[in-house]
């Protein structure tokens, strides 16, 4: 499998900045591979239990399949994840996987809800652990008490690493704000088939091989959940602050401007990139917009060509009015990538598309292009 450059180093960003991604682009790019591929590399596979990959059902409605129902008997039956998410519970030094393949077939606002309340209840126990709140209530399940006894304290660790593949076809849910400010995207979609396998013997040459024995949790697990939590980062927290207000500024008159969840997301990523050395300024930037701005963006009229024209003018390599005349179509934006070239090249191609889409078909969104 071949990623394009910063593939890789970004999902490894967005999981420690919050163990929650998902992965978007054509059928076949490689969206499930990605994240199975990463957690093998860190020691976790099917074989051993520490990776598990889930397929929704269409007619998904509520939590139960993922997080069981009491049958009526009055015994309660655990979901699909239930047991995965105990076993990784009862090994906190070790990280655990969780796939969930196609994950807007459907509504994930249904039939993960449990998980995405979970999720905003995160906080550090007497421990250093991060933990959520119970998915269960008391009440949840009956008569059954071993049960609940069993069961009732399931929560998120901060050992569980969830992404989720999209797909943008007909048969499709789209994603709501509420998911999109919860998750990092990391996109695939790139049109470069040119790529060269490698048929050789050859085993020479530097290889990095990272014994999965010694890799723990602390590799992945999120230093931060508050910006109070980054003392140590707080003079670039002020700095990278206002480089994301004068982006947010371009779309503040449309309903996609960044939430101060989205915000505190995006500044950890940031901040963990600036400390591993993942990545420059520019593309750190580029994967920011790319991930958490560009997929919040959807619609019709002429506002939103004028949040993409806005948009478009900040990646270009050239500042200024100049490049005024080079955002309003995208055949122009097209002409100023090619010759202007741009400091967010990743994210100029892809409102390119955006604005092609409205173009030709009066409405556009980041999962269509």
């Amino acid at each position: 499998f071949v990623y394009d450059y910063g593939i890789v180093e970004s999902l490894f960003l967005a999981l420690k900045a919050k163990p929650y991604v998902l992965i978007s682009g054509k059928s076949g790019s490689g969206k499930t591979s990605l994240f199975r591929l990463f957690a093998e590399s860190l020691g976790a596979t099917s074989e051993n239990g520490r990776y598990k990959q889930i397929t929704p059902q269409a007619d998904w409605s509520s939590s139960s399949a993922l997080l069981g129902h009491i049958n009526t008997d009055g015994k309660y039956i655990p979901g699909l994840i239930v047991p995965f998410i105990q076993e990784a519970i009862s090994n906190p030094e070790l990280s655990y996987f969780l796939c969930i393949d196609d994950i807007n077939i459907a509504r994930i606002d249904q039939y993960m809800e449990p998980l995405l309340s979970a999720i905003e209840t995160r906080r550090f126990d007497e421990e250093g652990r991060i933990i959520t709140d119970s998915f269960f209530d008391k009440a949840y399940f009956g008569i059954d008490l071993s049960a609940s006894f069993s069961f009732g304290s399931v929560y998120l660790p901060d050992n569980l690493y969830i992404a989720g593949t999209v797909n943008a076809d007909e048969n499709s849910y789209p994603l709501s704000t509420r998911v999109l400010d919860r998750m990092f995207v990391i996109d695939l979609d790139s049109d470069n088939l040119a790529v060269r396998p490698d048929y050789s013997d050859d085993e020479t040459g530097d290889t990095l091989v990272l014994p999965p024995d010694d890799i723990t949790n602390d590799f992945l697990k999120s230093d931060y959940l508050y910006l109070s939590d980054c003392e140590e980062g707080k003079d670039f927290i002020c700095d990278y602050t206002f480089r994301l207000q004068h982006i947010n500024q371009q779309i503040k008159h449309f309903p996609f401007s960044l939430s101060y969840r989205s915000r505190d997301e995006i500044i950890f990523y940031a901040l963990y990139a600036k400390k591993y050395d993942v990545f420059d300024h520019y593309t750190m930037d580029d994967f920011v917009i790319l991930q958490k701005i560009l997929p919040r963006i959807h619609g019709s009229g002429r506002y939103l060509k004028m949040a993409l024209s806005s948009l478009f003018k900040l990646c270009l390599s050239r500042e200024g009015a100049n490049m005024d005349e080079y955002a309003d179509t995208s055949s122009k934006m097209h002409i100023a990538l090619q010759n202007y070239g741009a400091k967010y090249p990743r994210c100029g191609e892809k409102i390119t598309l955006m604005m092609r889409r409205l173009e030709e078909d009066g409405y556009t969104s980041f999962w269509q292009c």
